[in-house]
């Protein structure tokens, strides 16, 4: 199989000229490739293991062919192109490149010109890197106000393209917390998305953090409660939330829990909450279902349409006879 490998090291930089080369390569060598792996804003010193190559490199078969635009796209290290390379080999796996001309064959005079591009390629980063450094240290001495203005938002966030998502999870009930977790963010970062959308109005939360909607100066302390133990088991059926059962009662989570277990009640109240959890399941169990669910459902539908072109590629095939 053959592979065209990909990195820029910004999202500013594009990767149709290195396609457009490795393409060129491509057809000298009669070759076509048939499979694109890209890293894209992705810097050459970072562990080719946590970079996309690290996933190509364990698909990577004996006789399978690898394209580049040149040797530092693999890495701006030098021992860690010697790394790569000497895995190549020993697999066997074939390596060219486009602007260093280089072929990976095993021979002496190949292993001596990595040598020489990995060095050239690690000069050259050390080069970029420190009149990068050098420039910006100029325009600092020149009282040139460095960085994104202070309150100035990024252009692109993190959960732009899970907004669907994210609509879904909050109709369902799930918690800011919740969230987060299925979508990998911080809970504050689903919070502002919310916010700023307007979602939090739309779809009104249940779940918000303890102490949410509470005054804290007029918060009653335990010394202060008279309630009843059938009170209270009676306002956490209906809550099924320690917090928000202690807002009932206009308390605090730790003034209510020290009640009880003053009283002797706190044992049955666990026992409350362990019937609870029976009959009601998870919200992140419920989200992880529904969310199989909707990739069982895009499988069906695939696999469906599927079915249908070949039917119809089948009753061309008969209407041809």
């Amino acid at each position: 199989m053959v592979y065209g490998y990909i990195r820029v090291s910004t999202d500013a930089q594009d990767c149709e000229n290195q396609k457009i080369g490795i393409n060129e390569l491509a057809a000298k060598l009669n070759l076509r490739v048939e499979k694109w792996i890209e890293d894209q804003g992705v810097s050459g010193m970072k562990d080719p293991k946590k970079r996309n190559l690290g996933k190509l490199m364990k698909l990577l078969k004996p006789e399978d062919h690898l394209l580049v635009s040149e040797i530092s796209r693999l890495s701006r290290e030098l021992f860690t192109i010697f790394e790569i390379l000497k895995f190549f080999s020993e697999k066997g796996i074939k390596l060219n490149t486009v602007k260093d001309n280089y072929s990976l064959d095993g021979s002496i005079t190949a292993k001596v010109l990595a040598f020489a591009f990995g060095m050239a390629a690690n000069i050259e980063r050390d080069m970029i890197s420190k009149r990068t450094i050098e420039g910006l240290e100029a325009r600092r001495r020149a009282g040139v106000m460095m960085g994104r203005p202070i309150g100035a938002a990024s252009s692109k966030r993190k959960l732009d393209d899970a907004e669907e998502q994210i609509k879904k999870y909050i109709k369902m009930g799930l918690s800011y917390s919740a969230i987060a977790k299925l979508t990998h963010a911080h809970r504050l970062t689903v919070s502002k998305i919310c916010k700023e959308r307007g979602w939090e109005s739309e779809y009104p939360q249940e779940h918000k953090w303890r102490g949410g909607g509470i005054n804290i100066k007029n918060v009653k302390k335990a010394r202060d409660l008279k309630l009843s133990l059938d009170e209270i088991l009676s306002a956490y059926r209906e809550q099924k939330s320690l917090s928000k059962c202690a807002k009932v009662f206009g308390a605090g989570a730790n003034s209510l829990q020290t009640y009880l277990k003053k009283n002797g009640w706190w044992e049955k109240l666990l026992k409350l909450d362990d019937e609870l959890r029976l009959q009601f399941p998870s919200l992140h169990q419920t989200a992880s279902v529904y969310k199989r669910h909707e990739e069982e459902k895009a499988q069906k539908e695939r696999e469906s349409e599927k079915a249908k072109k070949e039917k119809a590629n089948y009753s061309k095939g008969d209407a041809k006879k």
